[in-house]
């Protein structure tokens, strides 16, 4: 049975949204806890990607104080992008597969990771796509032996882009609609102000419907 790495990218520095993104709060509490909370059963070991040594101790103690046990880990030097993240996730996990997730998605799940591993069979990848082509590399699961080498090679080419290490691999894409049960929720990034209201106004509603049912 193959063993799981769950790597949080968390080194945002959230610009258009005024402050380090991982620490923006959403009903009460940071956002890396609220994707903490959804996808730790995942898997045993957690990595959170950060981009330097200010955000790796700021985000340590943050999730101490959520009551998760995670790694916190800055890039390899070099761009602060997304790629690097993923390449330094493939260098530090002790799992054989790695379940990317972003740490400004606080609506995801564990059942669209369980799909994507359904799909994933003896591919590279398991990446979801939407009906226009648009794919979701920061919300897959990738090998990460064929990860590593495929950032390696990407970023060796210039290629930095988040999609780019999926042209060295051999991946399956999975429509969204057999991914997740509702996509536009489930992949909602907080960016902005703007949807940081919206995202409150959708915790809200739904911590009023968990607070319904009878116990």
């Amino acid at each position: 049975m193959a063993s799981y790495t769950l790597a949080v990218l968390s080194g945002g520095r959230g610009k258009r949204i005024g402050g380090y993104k991982p620490l923006v709060q959403l009903c009460g509490r940071p956002l890396i806890c609220h994707v903490l909370d959804n996808l730790s059963p995942l898997a045993q070991e957690r990595i959170l990607l950060v981009h330097d040594k200010k955000q790796e101790g700021i985000l340590s103690k943050t999730v101490k104080r959520c009551g998760h046990r995670a790694s916190v880990v800055s890039d390899l030097p070099g761009e602060n992008l997304p790629i690097v993240g993923l390449y330094t996730a493939s260098l530090y996990s002790t799992g054989e597969v790695i379940l990317v997730a972003p740490t400004d998605t606080p609506f995801l799940t564990p059942k669209p990771y369980r799909r994507l591993l359904e799909a994933l069979g003896d591919k590279d990848a398991a990446v979801p796509r939407w009906p226009n082509g648009y794919l979701e590399p920061l919300i897959a699961v990738y090998r990460a032996e064929p990860l590593r080498r495929a950032t390696r090679q990407a970023l060796e080419e210039g290629k930095l882009r988040s999609r780019a290490p999926l042209s060295y691999m051999d991946a399956v894409y999975v429509p969204v609609s057999e991914v997740f049960d509702d996509p536009a929720m489930e992949t909602f990034n907080v960016n902005s102000q703007e949807d940081l209201a919206r995202a409150e106004e959708i915790c809200r509603r739904m911590l009023k419907a968990r607070e319904a049912i009878p116990r």
